[in-house]
């Protein structure tokens, strides 16, 4: 469990019925290193989609300008890379 960083230390102690303290305290005696192992955990992390709900003063902008005749597209944040071997 400790090579796949996607799995947290709260998981490992749940399956082992020890805290999440402990299991950082014996990954550093097995010499793993726990920060670096966090960063990889969330440079694999799916990106997160948020629904956008605009305001009714914005909303009524933005009709205001579609009728001038001006196209409006909302902004999309673009896509993060996902990490080798997620699909």
């Amino acid at each position: 469990m400790l090579d796949d960083p996607t799995v947290a230390y709260e998981r490992i102690a749940k399956n082992f019925g020890l805290t999440k303290q402990r299991i950082g305290q014996l990954t550093n005696d097995f010499g793993v290193n726990g920060r670096q192992r966090k960063h990889e955990r969330i440079v694999r992390r799916w990106p997160r989609v948020m629904k956008l709900a605009y305001s009714t003063d914005v909303r009524s902008v933005i009709s205001k300008i579609r009728r001038s005749g001006i196209q409006v597209t909302p902004y999309v944040f673009p896509a993060q890379p996902r990490a080798p071997g997620e699909e």
